[in-house]
């Protein structure tokens, strides 16, 4: 999608002859910024180098500072061509080749310098050519952030694109910029104000100037997937980069275009994670994850030792979550009320390590380490509890098995209770409900006493108090017999 977004701006740059300015708005943290600087700002410079002028008016608060910025932009790239000096300047072109020259532009800046453009033609020279704009593309972005009158910066753009010849891309979140109220119209047969939404004076007054000043509104909508893993390719931190790319056996695949598509594939799985993560915190916010990205390899940076793949995904997402949430509500800390699932997700709880190091800046080697040892044996305890869930799950539904199949699952029943702490207490009034009915369908019953013995012997060692104990295996699922 962002390609249509550019072969549009590329041909209203290069084609476009209405001497009007274009627009492209999308909601705050929807990735237009990432867009501009990493895709279109990379591909319209990768044929002419410095053919974008990108200025924010965020917080600007006179129309001379925006001639300053862009003043200050070109230089900056002309820094190189040593054109920044006051003297021993080449003439200007003729004027069948001259450059196009924004007036609106020198005129603020020689007020700005104290040059007198009336009475030195050098210094006018001077100007001239640093902020030559042929062929370039204006992007003022944060139109709806800035502290000039959106009025008047419309209408600066308009000298710019009427009669100056430049080309001009703003950038805003226009839903901040049009505003509605509550307004009486009348009234009905029975006296009753009638009343409907209008747009602000403000508002239609804003719609007025946007008409002559801009001909094209581009609604921005970013594919999420593609722009989480244009973002993810730019943290190259080599635990990072191993989560985002797979541990891939090579071997097993015959082409580099097997191995690329695996790749891309299980990018992909990672994006729709974080989308799904994006989704139930309610924060789609480009700028969090960036953060995210940023903090997570910070951390890895300061670790600097082996580290499990699978700490780091659940390290990198759990950071995600929370990067998001302090979009929402950045007075977010851990606390007696907040921990580790409320300040992450229930999939993706956040290490107190995290919290401590994104929000007081506090790293802690020892803590990491320590916190990787409960998460792996943690992981390796869901492992074998998913495989004897398997065993009682042969167990439950009985009827529909096997006689064989039935007295493998019992004798990994047995192996997993002897390893005391698998299967939980809790469900051991089932189990042994279960177990005592299936005695005599087995072909090995003394299985069932072996069963009976590690229970008792588990539940003589346990650290739940007798009452608990009762509790536990007093209520249990009976199965009827028939």
């Amino acid at each position: 999608m962002d390609n249509k977004y550019t072969e549009f701006i590329e041909n209203y740059l290069i084609n476009d002859k209405t001497k009007s300015a274009i627009m492209l708005t999308g909601e705050w943290g929807t990735g237009k910024s990432y867009y501009i600087q990493n895709v279109l700002k990379t591909y319209l410079e990768g044929k002419n180098a410095d053919c974008c002028i990108i200025v924010s008016l965020y917080g600007l608060n006179d129309l001379k500072d925006i001639s300053k910025a862009i003043y200050l932009e070109v230089r900056t790239k002309k820094l190189d061509e040593k054109i920044a000096k006051i003297k021993g300047l080449e003439k200007v072109e003729s004027q069948a080749g001259a450059k196009i020259i924004g007036k609106t532009i020198v005129k603020s800046i020689a007020g700005l310098l104290n040059i007198d453009l009336s009475g030195s033609e050098e210094d006018f020279q001077t100007l001239y050519e640093a902020i030559d704009l042929r062929d370039k593309l204006i992007i003022l972005e944060d139109l709806e952030r800035s502290n000039i009158p959106i009025k008047s910066v419309l209408g600066y753009v308009n000298n710019l694109v009427e009669q100056d010849g430049v080309k001009v891309l703003l950038v805003a979140n226009e839903k901040e910029i049009l505003k509605s109220e509550v307004v009486v119209i009348g009234k009905d047969k029975n006296g009753e104000e009638q009343k409907e939404w209008q747009w602000t004076t403000e508002t239609k007054e804003y719609l007025k100037t946007k008409e002559k000043t801009i001909s094209d509104t581009i609604i921005y909508v970013s594919n999420f997937g593609e722009t989480i893993e244009n973002i993810l390719q730019q943290f190259t931190e080599e635990r990072i980069e191993g989560l985002l790319c797979d541990k891939l056996d090579n071997s097993a695949l015959n082409t580099t275009e097997e191995i690329l598509l695996k790749r891309k594939v299980y990018r992909q799985t990672i994006s729709f994670e974080i989308f799904d993560i994006a989704n139930k915190i309610d924060c789609l916010n480009f700028r969090s994850f960036i953060f995210a990205c940023q903090k997570t390899t910070d951390i890895l940076r300061l670790y600097n030792k082996e580290i499990d793949r699978l700490f780091v995904k659940h390290l990198f997402m759990s950071i995600v979550a929370f990067s998001l949430r302090l979009k929402n509500n950045d007075k977010l800390i851990w606390n007696d009320e907040q921990n580790g699932s409320s300040l992450g997700i229930s999939q993706y709880p956040l290490f107190k390590f995290a919290h401590d190091y994104i929000k007081f800046q506090h790293f802690d080697a020892a803590e990491i380490e320590k916190e990787e040892k409960l998460f792996l044996e943690q992981k390796q305890l869901e492992k074998v509890q998913g495989e004897v869930q398997l065993s009682l799950n042969v167990l439950y539904e009985f009827y529909s098995e096997t006689s064989e199949n039935l007295e493998w699952a019992i004798s990994d029943i047995k192996k997993n209770l002897e390893t005391q702490n698998v299967i939980s207490l809790i469900l051991y009034g089932k189990l042994a409900n279960y177990l005592v009915l299936v005695r005599d369908l087995i072909n090995t019953p003394t299985l069932i006493d072996d069963c009976k013995v590690a229970m008792k012997n588990n539940l003589a060692t346990c650290d739940y108090d007798t009452e608990k104990i009762s509790d536990s295996l007093s209520f249990h699922d009976s199965f009827r017999c028939w």
